[in-house]
């Protein structure tokens, strides 16, 4: 039974292989809703498998709503067939008008007219700055000195300017430390700005450079991306920074404060709006007022100034909360932080003479933010600035749940072997015998992430009564309820391959849940489950670095000298479903370790020959470069030659039960 299951799988293989049916590609697509607010004319996203051979230019694509009309949409080439260089990844992106909690159905085709958007997006790069009209919403962004908006004008529906909004005052991202300095992203003279992934409705901004003092002295480099969409005026930032520069040490940068502010050109009083748990908060403010919300643990946030009260953080997950916003005669924006309460100590500062000030680390948190050698931190933000006097509430509540577009789990798996060698739970050609197979398995893995959650969910520091530093993570590390023994921090997220397998899992199922998941534990595997250096080459953390099953307590911040993990792979699925680049850069990163580093310790790790033969491979398909495969054919050789020296892949006790690991790792090369 077992010979007819592998046998059907290799069929599909073989089937993929030889290439794709001439028959024109038609597929299913659904958008939920899932923050429980109305959304209007949103961008939705997600990655589309294509089978080997099928597509060479995804410009004959076309997307159909229900009525069977064609809707603008936007195609981007995510990855490639290495063999043939036909298209194996790509994003697609189209407007949705959906209600709360509602689902719309797509179509997506090949052949017909992909119509233009109403308004159009246009990036225009100049010598001093870039800029960017979305047909309602204009800003510009400096080549030097980047301070995020150099300037912001708020356009009518005919592209006429209506007044001017917020700008960005002139010190961008700024850096406070413990011990005194002050790095800004408006120091770094030498800042490289490219365009990245422009298209009809969304378009990519990314700067590069370093926090700097006026001295010249850096701390930390930085990556924004600034995502622009046509007819739109809301602004996504993503804002990356690694500790890569400098020697290795168990010692931290204490940061004391992470801070951006938007003074906005005001006159007159101004309103501050900010979310809560169940309810908002609304509070008119003179000259010289102003309120302030801080999350200064997971557990809750407090009011102060105008405001004061408190209420629950994590125990309410409320979606409500994460938002703020100004407004009066000529000023209106709102602005969002991406998982607020669960990446605390946050908080935001609104003023009357119309400032907003976002505290990604602030003043006042418990203890500085302990950055360590090789470690990165993402944030998402949200602007939107709007002619209208009401904050832009829905779309800063959607920001926690973005509008992902999902093909039926059979096109994943087996109708495109876009993961691989992977049938879905509804494959009608599972024989009979294996059918409560597949149910205890997904049954079994629906139970494993209401654990993983629900035990998360309770974890706190007795100590400080925090979780452990405000980092979402999962697999070994999430049920230390005492924290990792040096200051409040974890390492050991995500082992092995965990990532992997929710990003398997929820191709099979198609279940939102476990997708989420992923989203939060491959970010922040990018962050600090690897080690950034300034060579962006981002080698595995040592594991244990914290505490691990088995009791090893010492804290070590240094990296991993095996191929003891496979973490790149579970990175770049979740680029594949969702065109996010932050996840491609680390994956990239870290699959480039494996082509300097030998990382081949068999004799105490024969699991090191299963993530490592399934990283090159992976390494492989994500980049064609066969340098990955002529490694891991050396390592598939060294295996097969220790096997038959000693007769085993495990000399010593402790690795026993590694072998089927080395076992599966030959398979994966074999495939």
């Amino acid at each position: 039974m077992k010979q007819a299951y592998l046998a059907g799988m290799m069929a599909l293989g073989l089937l993929a292989m030889a290439g794709f049916s001439e028959a024109a590609i038609s597929v299913s697509l659904t958008v939920t809703e899932r923050a429980q607010v109305e959304r209007t004319g949103e961008l939705a996203a997600g990655g589309v498998p294509l089978p080997r051979g099928a597509v060479k230019d995804v410009n004959s694509f076309v997307v159909m709503n229900a009525q069977g009309k064609a809707i603008p949409a936007q195609f981007t080439v995510l990855n490639r067939w290495p063999s043939d260089a036909s298209v194996r990844w790509m994003l697609v992106q189209f407007p949705v008008t959906v209600g709360a909690g509602k689902s719309q159905s797509f179509t997506l085709k090949q052949g017909g007219h992909n119509p233009r958007p109403k308004h159009t997006l246009s990036v225009t790069e100049g010598r001093d700055v870039v800029t960017v009209d979305t047909g309602v919403l204009r800003f510009t962004v400096k080549k030097q000195g980047f301070a995020l908006f150099n300037t912001v004008t708020i356009l009518d529906e005919a592209g006429r300017s209506l007044k001017p909004g917020p700008g960005l005052c002139g010190d961008g991202f700024v850096v406070k430390t413990l011990s005194g300095g002050t790095y800004t992203t408006a120091g770094d003279a030498d800042a490289q700005v490219t365009l990245e992934d422009v298209g009809p409705l969304r378009a990519t901004i990314r700067v590069d450079g370093r926090h700097k003092e006026p001295s010249g002295r850096s701390l930390f480099s930085y990556r924004v991306r600034i995502y622009a969409t046509a007819g739109s005026r809301a602004v996504r930032v993503q804002y990356v920074f690694a500790h890569d520069e400098g020697p290795w040490s168990s010692e931290p940068v204490e940061v004391k404060e992470l801070s951006l502010t938007l003074k906005p050109r005001s006159s007159g009083p101004v309103t501050a709006h900010l979310g809560g748990t169940g309810k908002g908060y609304v509070m008119a403010l003179d000259g010289k007022g102003s309120v302030r919300q801080l999350v200064k643990t997971s557990e809750s946030y407090a009011l102060s100034g105008a405001l004061t009260g408190s209420g629950p953080a994590k125990a309410a997950q409320d979606l409500n909360l994460g938002w703020c916003a100004l407004t009066g005669d000529n000023l209106s924006v709102t602005a969002a932080v991406h998982w607020f309460w669960q990446l605390y100590p946050k908080a935001y500062t609104l003023k009357g003479n119309g400032e907003l000030k976002i505290e990604l680390v602030p003043p006042d948190a418990a203890e500085p933010a302990h950055i360590y050698r090789g470690m990165s931190k993402t944030h998402d933000l949200l602007f939107v600035f709007d002619s209208k006097k009401v904050p832009a509430r829905e779309l800063a509540v959607g920001f926690q749940k973005p509008l992902f577009v999902k093909c039926p789990p059979a096109w994943y798996c087996q109708e495109t072997l876009g993961m691989g060698l992977l049938v879905s739970s509804d494959y009608e050609g599972t024989r009979p015998e294996f059918a409560q197979f597949v149910k205890v398995v997904d049954e079994g893995f629906n139970k494993q992430i209401d654990y993983i959650h629900q035990f998360r969910n309770r974890v706190v520091d007795p100590a400080r009564q925090v979780d452990s530093y405000g980092m979402i993570h999962f697999g070994d590390g999430f049920h230390h309820a005492t924290g990792s023994g040096h200051r409040n921090l974890q390492w050991d997220n995500c082992y092995y391959s965990y990532t992997h397998l929710l990003a398997m899992q929820f191709a099979r199922t198609g279940n939102d849940r476990i997708l989420d998941t992923l989203r939060e534990a491959a970010t922040y595997e990018g962050d600090s489950g690897i080690g950034w250096d300034s060579a962006e080459v981002a080698a595995p953390r040592v594991c244990p670095g914290a505490y691990h099953i088995g009791g090893f307590s010492d804290f070590r911040n240094s990296l991993s000298g095996s191929w003891n993990f496979y973490k790149p792979i579970g990175m770049m699925d979740l680029f594949y479903l969702t065109g996010d680049r932050r996840h491609q850069d680390a994956a990239l990163a870290n699959f480039n370790w494996t082509l300097t580093h030998d990382g081949y310790d068999i004799y105490h790790n024969p699991r090191s020959v299963r993530a490592g033969l399934r990283a090159l491979v992976h390494g492989y398909l994500a980049t064609g470069n066969e340098s990955f495969l002529y490694i891991a054919r050396e390592v598939a050789r060294k295996t097969v030659r220790f096997y038959r020296t000693h007769g085993h892949f495990a000399p010593i006790r402790n690795s026993r039960f590694m072998c089927p690991n080395a076992l599966e790792g030959l398979c994966a090369y074999h495939e």
